[in-house]
């Protein structure tokens, strides 16, 4: 039972890399390989994450680990798995500042001084 659970998650794992590399194929314009500024700025703003070409640049000047100047693949997803991370943080901050504020304050205790 443990393999089919394996395989089942290596089979979703290669499905979702798979749909992965495909978005990363399409915006790759010009057949690169890899994405530059332009490219990446577009993919960004189909996906609706508001961004400015000078924010993208900054962003893939720190993603790009071999100082190519652009993004291959495997930079590619280190960067959607941090904007993975962001939001899921993001959320996570949220649902606990909703959670808290929902939350009735604690009971005034009577302080010994008095």
């Amino acid at each position: 039972m443990a393999n089919d659970s394996k395989s089942g998650v290596m089979s979703n794992l290669d499905k979702t890399m798979t749909e992965t590399y495909k978005l990363f194929c399409k915006y790759d314009r010009d057949n690169s390989e890899t994405l530059e500024v332009s490219e990446l700025f577009l993919l960004l703003q189909d996906c609706k994450i508001p961004t400015s070409e000078a924010e993208v640049k900054k962003c893939l000047k720190a993603m790009d680990t071999n100082g190519d100047g652009v993004m291959d693949f495997m930079e590619f997803m280190t960067f959607l798995g941090m904007i993975y991370m962001i939001r899921l943080s993001n959320k996570t901050a949220i649902a606990k500042e909703i959670k808290n504020k929902a939350k009735p304050p604690p009971p005034i205790r009577k302080s010994s001084l008095y």
